[in-house]
């Protein structure tokens, strides 16, 4: 992942089946999770931009000042958790958040981490066939390349595609 920060720009890693996408995405007006939600958009701009493939990520392929990236060919992004949820996503409940163990299986990836369950209990697939957001927070992540495990990729927060979900495993409270 880029490091530094330009000011008002995030840097954001973003994964494809076969690709790193690392750039900055502009965070003035709205969160990263707010971005990719947002169904009045089909592509994000990013600026620069270092490409690299998941099998080799240390390797870089390409280079660009910017680029347009196509939201529903994404499988994940790794962002900080203040961006993982869209701002309308956000919810407030009597019995507040539990935070339960999941393993998610995408094409070519493992994603492990947190998710977090508002209230007592959950509708779990109604939640994933007809939940609004389109990226799913998972908190604590980490993304490993199936075929290859010891690569791996981790962060704060990991943003996933809901149509990419192949199989999702969650786990009792702790």
């Amino acid at each position: 992942m880029v490091k530094s920060s330009i000011a008002g720009l995030l840097p954001v890693d973003f994964f494809t089946q076969g690709y790193r996408i690392s750039g900055y995405v502009n965070t003035r007006v709205k969160t990263v999770g707010d971005i990719l939600n947002d169904r009045l958009t089909s592509y994000m701009q990013l600026s620069h931009v270092y490409i690299s493939r998941v099998t080799s990520p240390g390797d870089i392929v390409a280079t660009y000042p910017y680029s347009y990236l196509r939201k529903d060919g994404l499988l994940f992004a790794i962002v900080p958790t203040e961006e993982s949820r869209s701002k309308a996503g956000r919810s407030v409940s009597y019995f507040g958040r539990q935070r339960r163990p999941a393993w998610l299986a995408l094409p070519t990836f493992e994603i492990e981490g947190d998710f977090l369950i508002t209230g007592r209990s959950m509708d779990f697939e109604a939640y994933l066939a007809k939940g609004e957001d389109a990226y799913i927070p998972i908190l604590n992540a980490t993304a490993r390349v199936a075929v290859l495990p010891k690569i791996t990729f981790g962060g704060e927060a990991v943003l996933v595609n809901r149509t990419s979900i192949a199989l999702f495993c969650l786990g009792e409270e702790p």
